[in-house]
């Protein structure tokens, strides 16, 4: 087996790293790569080597200065290890110094051995256990009342039909992240990306411009983390809901009814005009809930549905509560006149189709999108090709300056063409 090795250090403060507060995190995580060859035994060697006789206080500083790794700052940790992209990577150790513990991923799964092994002599692969119970991309959830709440979910299906799709790409291409554990600076990123994706809070960037085959590369790579900002706090106001982003749904229907009580809202204060919405969305990624004042509890609250787990697709239910929670459509003029003039109108605020599908959304006019450009099907780009003057445009989904990871374009088939030129060339 060969391939990178990553090395993540995490700490609470360590001595020579100040916690920056941007990072809204009190521990500070740092990551290395090595292409260097070696067995994982070799590695753990060479670790224990650095480590035997120190304090725990001091393994943080020591690693960082004997570890030949080009560091760098990150937010959180990520884990390689679950699709094709994985034939890059060896393994990926990850030194949890605050808990005391060495955790070792690869292709196998993930096994861990506690760091004090490693201060007092060298060791071996057996050391190493795995995990019990094995990580689960859908955690348990803990029982929650019986009775609940079954709104009338209204969501048009041009809405559904441009949004659903959206958010299964956005969990398509962050799935290293969705499948796995994270800290609660990664929920708010995420929260925010998808929160913006379902109520069409952001901007199409369009490329048309020839480009050779120099620029290479995923669009999302599988370590890479999300660079847009995050919720400032696990509580915002999102179009007139109350947005509980939270690591279980346990937790956040607390925060939220904390928060309603807090409020002293009283049932009906807050009420909306038909269809009623939700007071409140409690997400967890994994998991969303919607929730409404009154009822004995003070809050009512669906039964939670499953979201992103980085391995299956979202189920409609899920999406729609979360976009059916965050869009309000607008009544304009536009309505007035027939859909196909309305078509016209809007395909003038672009080149591509992308923009218009999601300012007719916004307003709630003009004809479903087809997800086509002309003649071609339009799909998701994964990596960075080469663009002709025949290259159909890129649409690129972009949250303020940093991109999102969604990129559309439409695939012409070049099977015809190609099969006329063999029988030409015969």
């Amino acid at each position: 087996m060969s391939g990178d090795i990553l090395v993540y250090l995490l700490s609470r403060n360590p001595p020579t790293f100040a916690v920056s507060s941007l990072e809204r995190e009190t521990t500070t995580i740092l990551v290395g790569c090595s292409r260097s060859k070696g067995e994982d035994v070799e590695y753990l060697q060479r670790f224990a080597n650095i480590l035997n006789g120190l304090k725990k206080g001091a393994m943080f500083e020591a690693l960082h200065a004997k570890l030949q790794f080009k560091w760098e700052k990150v937010y959180d940790t990520t884990n390689p290890f679950g699709d094709f992209r994985q034939v890059m990577y060896q393994t990926a150790w990850t030194f949890d110094i605050e808990h005391d513990v060495l955790l070792c991923a690869n292709r196998s799964g993930v096994r861990r051995t506690p760091l004090r092994v490693l201060r007092q002599r060298t060791a071996t692969l057996d050391d190493l256990k795995p995990l019990s119970p094995p990580s689960s991309p859908m955690p348990t959830l803990r029982a929650l009342p019986t009775t609940f709440w079954k709104p009338e979910v209204q969501v048009s299906e041009k809405t559904r039909t441009f949004t659903h799709r959206l958010l299964r790409d956005f969990s398509h291409q962050w799935r290293h992240i969705l499948r796995r554990s994270w800290n609660d600076t990664t929920s708010r990123v995420l929260a925010r990306g998808v929160i913006r994706l379902s109520s069409l809070d952001f901007e199409v960037r369009e490329v048309t411009k020839e480009r050779g085959g120099g620029l290479r590369g995923h669009f999302v790579w599988v370590t890479m983390l999300p660079e847009w900002e995050p919720f400032t706090t696990n509580i915002a106001l999102v179009g007139g809901v109350h947005l509980v982003v939270c690591q279980t749904v346990q937790e956040g229907l607390s925060t939220a009814q904390n928060h309603a009580a807090s409020q002293a809202l009283k049932t009906g204060k807050m009420a909306k005009s038909r269809p009623a919405k939700p007071d409140y969305i409690v997400l967890s990624m994994k998991y969303i809930m919607l929730c409404r004042l009154g009822g004995s509890a003070g809050l009512e609250h669906t039964r939670p549905e499953p979201l992103f787990n980085g391995t299956t697709s979202p189920p409609d239910l899920a999406l729609d509560y979360l976009v059916w929670a965050t869009t309000n459509p607008s009544v304009t003029r536009l309505h007035l006149i027939p859909t196909e003039v309305q078509d016209v109108i809007l395909s003038h605020l672009s080149v591509g189709p992308v923009e218009p599908a999601r300012v007719g959304c916004l307003l709630g006019i003009g004809s479903e999108f087809t997800w086509r450009d002309g003649q071609a099907s339009i799909a998701l780009e994964e990596t960075h090709t080469a663009r002709t003057p025949w290259t159909p445009i890129d649409s690129q989904i972009w949250f303020g300056p940093h991109m999102s990871g969604i990129v559309y374009r439409g695939q012409v088939s070049l099977a015809p063409t190609i099969g006329v030129n063999l029988l030409h060339s015969h």
